[in-house]
C-alpha cells in the first residue's frame, strides 16, 4: 500500500497513521477539526540529525464523515480508507450517528472502489 486515508486521529487513528508512515505509505488524516493540509509528523521515523523525516509527515484534512463529497475529495488519490472515527460513548448516541456515518464511507468507497478497515473495539 503507497497510501491511505485515516478517518479520525483518535488513539486508534494516531497509532494506524504512525504504523502507515514508519512503513512508507502517504496517510492523509481526515477530522471535523482538523485546519486543512497542517501536516503532523508521525513518531517513530527519526534520522540521525532529527527525529522525523520528511516522509513521515502526515497530511491533515478538514472532512466530516457523514459528508459523501468531503469524504470523497478526502480520499482522493487514497487506495485504502481506515475508518477510525466514533461517536460519544452512548448507545442512544451511537443509534442516531453511527450507521449513517458508516454508510457514507462505505458508499464513497464503493464509489471510488477502495476497500475500507473499520478498527473496532470489543
Amino acid at each position: 500500500m503507497k497510501s491511505a486515508l485515516v478517518i479520525g486521529y483518535g488513539q486508534i487513528g494516531n497509532e494506524i497513521a504512525s504504523q502507515l508512515t514508519a512503513a512508507g505509505a502517504h496517510v492523509a488524516v481526515a477530522t471535523r477539526s482538523a485546519p486543512a493540509a497542517v501536516p503532523v509528523v508521525a513518531a517513530g521515523s527519526g534520522s540521525a540529525d532529527s527525529p522525523y523525516t520528511d516522509h513521515a509527515r502526515i497530511d491533515r484534512i478538514r472532512a466530516d464523515a457523514t459528508d459523501s463529497e468531503q469524504l470523497r475529495e478526502a480520499a482522493a488519490g487514497s487506495e485504502v480508507i481506515f475508518a477510525c472515527v466514533h461517536a460519544p460513548y452512548d448507545s442512544r448516541v451511537w443509534a442516531q450517528v453511527l450507521p449513517q456515518m458508516e454508510k457514507t464511507i462505505m458508499d464513497v468507497a464503493a464509489e471510488l472502489g477502495m476497500p475500507v478497515i473499520f478498527p473496532e473495539s470489543v
